[in-house]
């Protein structure tokens, strides 16, 4: 879609127009390719934004081709990866490298917890100013034969961790944030200093809440999966295992009258079991030998590891890890349960076979990959664990192959917001009423949500 179909459909929906191009001062602003003339033809990015508790992921679209941002960054394992982290050296100055100042993270944890004052707002702020600030570097530098000479009106898609179609209030948080980030970012140099002095006068001027759209990442990850030759039709469960928070949801993949992708939310369930929290039940009251590769941002240890790393031994993590898997599995089998005997029994998955995405940084987590394997500990119904294809036009030289997943949110997210399809909420999509009224689920009273049971049908709940 280009620049003017865009314009003109944001007309017809009664939303005035996004661009905030005409709001910033044609002088001076890094928007811009330096020596821009002013009858340039317009070009649209958009800014697909995965703000993650350990990882930020950045995809930006021209229309056709998506582009992963790479980071230029020192000591990086996966350049498409920018961890959630920044320095702050004692004259104030932020940095993405370290700059021999105190490192601050974990922005996206104190929002998950519901921690949104004062500081933990300017930590994101500073943050995400710094990771603009690379956004446009990768776009002017690595990718300057594909936009120089157009003048850019730039767009961001921003993934919330929740249903963000009922969250107003987070939604609303992330907006106000960015604004600030985006304007922040347009200094050269950032400091704490700078934020407090620049912002309030300048966010009103260089960038507009109009051009900032929020999803929830589910919707983004699936993006690239519905629009590939391996979409299936019917009844699908997305798992996404992030650093934060362990994403389960259940949907179906249709498409409405004019055709277009319909994609009906069964069910969703938002906890925090993320690696983070894995990491946290196993190192209670234990001294570990190794920092390295017990660091938040690096891979988690496999089970053999960790007992070397800590000293823990084979039964006693093997304790707490079951303990942490309970949790786990009683997420996925309450929303599948649900899904199966109130929102949609009759799909024909039930008996077939389940296809199953195992994404994010988790995912790839011996833990979470081997508890998930066996669909039938859940539902009685067996698991067809797939990946996430990587889309032709997705371009991330470099990336291994089996990594895609890692970026997909930020590249559906990297998809004009007309483009996504349409979501049915849960609340708008009916429960199957075969015998009446819906009931509510139960733990089974025979193996008390264990599963493995003729009572409960080994799904561990019972219906009153």
């Amino acid at each position: 879609m280009d620049l003017k179909d865009r314009l003109n459909r944001l007309k017809q929906r009664g939303t005035k127009d996004r661009s905030f191009a005409s709001s910033v001062p044609v002088a001076g602003c890094r928007e811009q390719f330096p020596g821009l003339p002013r009858d340039a033809k317009q070009q649209q990015i958009i800014i697909g934004l995965d703000f993650g508790t350990a990882f930020t992921k950045v995809v930006i679209s021209n229309g056709s081709q998506h582009y992963a941002v790479k980071w230029h960054l020192d000591g990086q394992r996966n350049p498409f990866l920018l961890p959630g982290r920044f320095y702050e050296a004692p004259d104030g100055t932020c940095s993405l490298s370290d700059n021999g100042g105190r490192p601050i993270s974990d922005m996206k944890l104190r929002l998950l917890d519901g921690s949104h004052g004062a500081n933990t707002q300017e930590d994101t702020i500073l943050f995400l100013a710094l990771a603009f600030q690379g956004v446009r570097s990768f776009v002017f530098n690595d990718l300057k034969e594909i936009f120089a000479g157009k003048k850019i009106n730039w767009f961001i898609n921003v993934g919330l961790p929740t249903d963000g179609f009922h969250d107003e209030q987070l939604s609303e948080l992330y907006r106000n944030l960015i604004v600030k980030a985006w304007s922040l970012g347009l200094v050269e140099v950032i400091s704490r200093g700078k934020l407090a002095t620049l912002v309030p006068k300048s966010a009103e001027t260089s960038f507009s809440y109009d051009a900032i759209c929020v999803f929830p990442e589910f919707v983004a990850q699936i993006t690239g999966y519905v629009r590939s030759p391996q979409r299936q039709p019917d009844l699908h469960l997305l798992i996404d295992v992030g650093a934060g928070t362990l994403d389960v949801t259940s949907f179906n993949v249709t498409k409405n009258d004019n055709l277009e992708d319909k994609f009906p939310i069964f069910d969703r369930r938002i906890e925090k079991l993320g690696t983070r929290y894995l990491q946290r039940r196993r190192l209670v009251g234990v001294q570990t030998t190794d920092t390295l590769e017990l660091d938040p941002f690096h891979a988690v240890p496999t089970f053999a590891r960790m007992c070397e790393l800590t000293n823990i031994t084979k039964g006693e993590l093997k304790l707490r890890d079951n303990a942490f898997a309970k949790d786990v599995a009683t997420v996925i089998r309450s929303l599948l349960m649900y899904t199966k005997q109130t929102r949609y029994p009759t799909s024909e998955k039930w008996k077939v076979g389940l296809p199953v995405f195992l994404c994010g940084g988790g995912g790839k987590c011996d833990f979470y990959a081997e508890l998930i394997a066996d669909g039938t500990q859940f539902s009685n119904c067996p698991f067809q664990i797939k990946s996430l294809p990587r889309p032709e036009n997705f371009i991330a030289e470099g990336l291994l192959p089996d990594h895609f997943d890692r970026l997909s949110v930020a590249y559906g997210l990297s998809y004009d917001a007309f483009d996504l399809g349409e979501i049915k909420k849960q609340n708008e999509v009916s429960d199957f009423h075969e015998t009446g009224a819906a009931s509510s689920p139960q733990l089974c009273p025979k193996c008390h949500g264990a599963g493995f049971c003729p009572k409960c049908g080994s799904s561990g709940w019972v219906y009153t």
